[in-house]
């Protein structure tokens, strides 16, 4: 049996995300007046909450939102890449650089910088990026030293506090970058937002795959949904009902379809 949820369809979106619980109110009530001001800002939480969506948010709200908005993923970057990644080089300065690299701090002169995964850069870069913040440039690979005016966002899951205590993380870094700070709530402290999501993103993928012999989600479907965990959050969510909707062969997506047993 289909479910007769009130809330099916009923998207409840702001600043292009979507939620009515609590924390996510306290969330989309504070988004406005960090993005008024240009000071370092890190968002926490744990991994699929949706922090680069928060990142967006701020950057889309604030007088930067005309600029570029450049997000950079420390953890995918390869140690031996990262300095050129982030501040560019100079054609002929080291093997291989057979053109000038504009870096992503460049990329992103005039708007944002999100670093996410900060917790991932090495404890040189670490260094490399605290002089960033205190003096607004940063030297090319094989360059000139160049000004860059731009908001730095990061982003972590990782207990930032515990990693200074264990000498992985520079102490005077993170009290620059701490000085605003944001939490992406976890979807099981969410509460009926996991239907006001299930929901969009079902009807985002089905209108897309053309999937129209799914017809929503049965009701055994939605109390499994309310009781999991989430371990992997939003993004979990999403991965299942992607999932579910290409496996199922018709009818409503049950328990079982979302691997909810």
């Amino acid at each position: 049996m289909v479910s007769g949820d009130p809330l099916q369809h009923a998207t409840k979106e702001t600043f292009g995300m979507i939620g009515e619980s609590a924390p996510m109110r306290t969330l989309f009530e504070a988004l406005p007046k960090i993005a008024a001001t240009d000071t370092p800002l890190l968002i926490g939480g744990e991994s699929g909450t949706g922090k680069d969506m928060i990142a967006r948010a701020v950057h889309s709200l604030s007088h930067r939102s005309a600029g570029p908005f450049v997000a950079v993923n420390c953890a995918a970057l390869p140690e031996s890449l990262i300095q050129s990644e982030l501040f560019g080089h100079e054609k002929g300065s080291f093997k291989g650089a057979h053109r000038r690299k504009v870096g992503k701090f460049e990329a992103a002169n005039g708007g944002t910088i999100l670093l996410d995964e900060i917790a991932d850069l090495s404890v040189d870069m670490q260094a490399n990026l605290l002089r960033v913040l205190e003096t607004r440039s940063f030297d090319i690979v094989g360059g000139d030293t160049i000004d860059v005016d731009v908001r730095i966002i990061t982003a972590t899951h990782v207990d930032l506090e515990n990693a200074v205590e264990a000498g992985l993380f520079r102490e005077d870094l993170y009290c620059r970058l701490n000085v605003l700070n944001i939490f992406a709530p976890p979807l099981r402290k969410r509460g009926r937002d996991v239907h006001l999501l299930a929901d969009y993103f079902f009807e985002k993928y089905t209108s897309e795959s053309s999937a129209r012999r799914v017809v929503g989600f049965s009701s055994d479907a939605r109390i499994a949904m309310q009781g999991w965990h989430w371990p992997g959050n939003v993004r979990e969510l999403l991965n299942r009902i992607k999932e579910a909707i290409v496996m199922c062969e018709k009818g409503p997506l049950t328990r079982s379809d979302l691997g909810l047993e």
